[in-house]
């Protein structure tokens, strides 16, 4: 059974990666805590914007942390993390 409309997907793309710029006058230390912490600030601020009814953070590597830092940032959006 076809269930893709009762799922969103939200794919973001941090800055500095896949092609972005990097923020004014940041070199983007990709292993620096300062970098963590502002994409996960950015991440809880789409979520505040878009209000999902349900939303689990998945990451990767590095995005495993931002995903990590996300949840601990704003769980009462964030039904869960992986």
């Amino acid at each position: 059974e076809d269930q893709t409309d009762l799922y969103t997907l939200h794919i973001a793309t941090l800055a500095g990666f896949g092609g972005t710029a990097a923020p004014a006058g940041d070199r983007v230390d990709h292993t620096a805590a300062p970098w963590i912490n502002a994409a996960a600030d950015d991440i809880v601020a789409h979520l505040r914007e878009a209000k999902p009814l349900h939303a689990v953070i998945v990451g990767h590597s590095m995005g495993g942390m931002v995903a990590m830092m996300t949840g601990s940032r704003a769980g009462d959006l964030v039904d869960g993390v992986v």
